[in-house]
């Protein structure tokens, strides 16, 4: 119990944020976590710090995302299930890179495969 909040209570306060502690959970990658700053930084504009969800809308392609290619899912359902997931994290339409950083970290930690991976950021848009 200490050691919990010996790193988890920055504050001082006796309370401890059980987000940040399961996000220290969380183990990506090095080679992940630069592939997620680089489509993070695909899609942000130049000077901007947040991201249009209708654009990210206009580049997805769930035909080329691992579970359709391998038909466990179809591409409408991933698609929808994709566009369902951001609710929570975008304010209207726009979504804080951030935010799409931890969807992504978030993401990652499900795929064990970094082939899979991959092609998952692909079919979100990343080149």
């Amino acid at each position: 119990n200490t050691l919990i909040f010996k790193k988890f209570d920055v504050n001082k306060n006796n309370k401890v944020n059980f987000i940040d502690v399961l996000n220290s959970f969380r183990n990506v990658s090095d080679e992940r976590k630069k592939l997620i700053e680089n489509f993070t930084h695909q899609v942000l504009k130049p000077g901007q710090k947040f991201i249009s969800f209708s654009y990210l809308e206009t580049i997805v392609d769930t035909n080329y995302h691992p579970e359709v290619m391998k038909f466990v899912k179809t591409a409408p359902d991933v698609l929808d299930e994709y566009l369902r997931t951001w609710d929570n994290l975008k304010d209207d339409d726009l979504i804080t890179a951030e935010n799409f950083a931890e969807y992504f970290y978030d993401i990652s930690t499900c795929i064990e495969s970094d082939e899979d991976f991959t092609q998952c950021l692909h079919s979100c848009g990343y080149k």
